[in-house]
């Protein structure tokens, strides 16, 4: 009953329907240490940032409890000042791995990735450039 309540309230205070629930906002951390990935080539689709630092074993349950996953999904991504990311293509940092410097932009991931990804490292530089 306590989580019908808090439903109720989210979704009046942020003028919605009670039956849909308000989708995550998240900014970047202001460090420069995020990744924006994207589940579409060329940066479209649906968008998501990861902040970190971070190590994430799976994917496959990164929005929330009950929402989607990343897990399979990423075909393009942005970094900040400061990221560094390795994702692996299999959970649990195994199989295949491929490492993104700071400050770079993926339109299209080369095959063996897009839409491979399953477990990735953040990490972050320590300064911004």
């Amino acid at each position: 009953m306590a989580g019908s309540l808090l439903t109720l309230l989210v979704a009046f205070l942020s003028g919605g329907n009670p039956e849909v629930a308000p989708a995550v906002v998240q900014a970047p951390n202001p460090s420069g240490c995020f990744v924006y990935v994207y589940d579409k080539a060329d940066f479209m689709g649906e968008k998501h940032v990861f902040n970190g630092p971070a190590r994430f074993r799976t994917l496959n349950r990164t929005l929330s409890a009950s929402g989607p996953g990343w897990d399979n999904r990423i075909r393009s991504l942005r970094l900040g000042e400061t990221a560094i990311l390795t994702v692996f293509n299999a959970p649990a940092f195994g199989g295949r791995s491929l490492k993104f410097a700071s400050s770079t932009a993926h339109s299209q991931l080369e095959p063996a990735f897009a839409g491979h990804i399953q477990s990735a490292l953040l990490e972050c530089s320590g300064t911004a450039r």
